[in-house]
């Protein structure tokens, strides 16, 4: 569900490119490998401290945090996602729910920031009464600015996972491992 880690892999707009670095020894043999990058790049989780003074790290957070049974939900062609798409949906506590859109498809496009769908309050309140411990989402980011769906799920320590890929894969599983 993650999308590959390059180079040239496209960054929120602001955010500075990747970069492989190959330091040499002098004799041609390289002494290690070194990635530089900020942690906001490619398919990566949104911590409570991204958005909330004195929120959370990842680090804080126990292992289990990043583990559970999965749960997806079909959002496509939907382009502000609403709670009413968790009407007909098994969600338990605990559990790490998907949405996908397919959005992931545009991933690399200048659309791709620009055009995303979007998660209404409503949707990120509705993911706190149902006590999940993460989402994921095919796209860049669950809102924008002032990022009140940002701030509504750190708050409660959900965790937001951006830019997964193959989302669409999940579709025909009615619950699957997360990890």
């Amino acid at each position: 569900l993650s999308h590959p880690f390059s180079a040239d892999m496209p960054v929120f707009p602001g955010d500075r490119k990747p970069q492989y670095l190959l330091p040499s020894s002098g004799d041609g043999m390289p002494v290690c490998h070194q990635i530089k990058t900020s942690l906001h790049v490619g398919t990566h989780i949104d911590a409570p401290m991204h958005m909330l003074p004195g929120g959370k790290p990842l680090s804080a957070f126990p292992v289990e945090a990043f583990a559970g049974r999965g749960v997806v939900i079909d959002v496509q062609d939907i382009k502000e996602i609403g709670p009413d798409v968790f009407d007909s949906v098994n969600i338990q506590p605990g559990d790490i729910v998907i949405l996908a859109s397919g959005f992931y498809k545009k991933f690399g496009s200048e659309e791709y920031f620009s055009t995303a769908p979007i998660m209404s309050e409503a949707c990120a309140q509705r993911l706190v009464e149902l006590k999940v411990k993460m989402v994921g989402i095919d796209f860049a980011s669950p809102d924008g600015p002032p990022f009140a769906v940002h701030k509504i799920l750190l708050k409660h320590d959900i965790l937001i996972i951006e830019n997964l890929t193959n989302t669409d894969s999940l579709l025909t599983l009615k619950t699957f491992e997360i990890f």
